[in-house]
This record gives C-alpha cells, sequence and structure tokens, in this order.
C-alpha cells in the first residue's frame, strides 16, 4: 500500500519538503512544528538520512521486523494516540523537535549492520552465534523466518 502524500500546495509549513506522507502532516506534532519551520527543517532532513538508512538495513538483514522509515512515520500518528491535546498543547518546539528526531533515531543502531565491517563484527559477535545456535532445529536453521544464513 503506497504512503498518501500531502500535495505541496496543501501543506501547513512554508518550506518545500516534496513527500511528506499524510500521517504525518495529519499530526499534531506536526502542526506544533510548523510554529517552527527552522526545526521542522531538520526533522524533515533527518528522515531523508534516516530513509536510506533504513533501506541499507533492510537490504542487508530482511529477516528484521518492519524498521522502515514507514515504521518511523507511522510514530507521528501514534503520538497522537498517547498524549492528549492539553499534553500536545503543553510542548514547546523543541520538546517537539526532539520528540520528532526520536522517531527517526530509536532504531539507528541498527543501521550499524548496514556496513560490511558492522556486519563481519556482528556475524562474528558471541551473541550472535548464541542468538543463531538458539534459532535452529536440529541441522534446518530459520532465525526469524530466514532459510539461509548468507556468508561473510
Amino acid at each position: 500500500m503506497p504512503i498518501r502524500t500531502e500535495p505541496a500546495h496543501k501543506k501547513a509549513d512554508s518550506t518545500q519538503h516534496a513527500d511528506i506522507p499524510l500521517v504525518i502532516t495529519s499530526s499534531s506534532l506536526h502542526g506544533l512544528l510548523v510554529g517552527d519551520p527552522e526545526l521542522l527543517t531538520a526533522v524533515l532532513s533527518l528522515r531523508s538520512v534516516a530513509a536510506s538508512l533504513a533501506e541499507a538495513v533492510s537490504r542487508t538483514v530482511p529477516a528484521f521486523t518492519d524498521h522502515s522509515i514507514r515504521h518511523m512515520d507511522a510514530l507521528w500518528g501514534v503520538t497522537d494516540h498517547i498524549l492528549t491535546e492539553s499534553e500536545m498543547a503543553g510542548l514547546s518546539h523543541g520538546e517537539a523537535f526532539l520528540l520528532a528526531c526520536g522517531f527517526y533515531l530509536h532504531d539507528i543502531g541498527m543501521a550499524y549492520a548496514a556496513t560490511a565491517e558492522g556486519l563481519d563484527r556482528i556475524r562474528s559477535s558471541p551473541v550472535y552465534a548464541s542468538f543463531i545456535a538458539s534459532s535452529c532445529c536440529g541441522s534446518r536453521c530459520a532465525p526469524m523466518g530466514v532459510t539461509k544464513i548468507p556468508k561473510k
């Protein structure tokens, strides 16, 4: 299912960010950040970098659960379900900025696996070996749905 985006002429902010998903632009948090275009621009720039890293992680370790940009973007909408209107109104622009940045940074450590060096270090670690051993059943190994573990 494609991500719906807000047309450029309907964006509430004055910056020129193309293809911002509706889940972001319709959130209360976005509405708050529109009040500080510089912070909103910084978050959306971070989003762009996080999207590239998330894509690399998905290619490198496809058996992991969803850590795509869609997963990160969805957190904008989750905020509207967790914070009350008064809690949202009580956030400063700086606090809203930090919360939104957290959406894109919370899984960033997984990007380590997207580099050749990082993937080699992970695969050679005792923790990884233990995980693989605990995920194997007899001679068939299928951790998290992977039927074949890629070699170095």
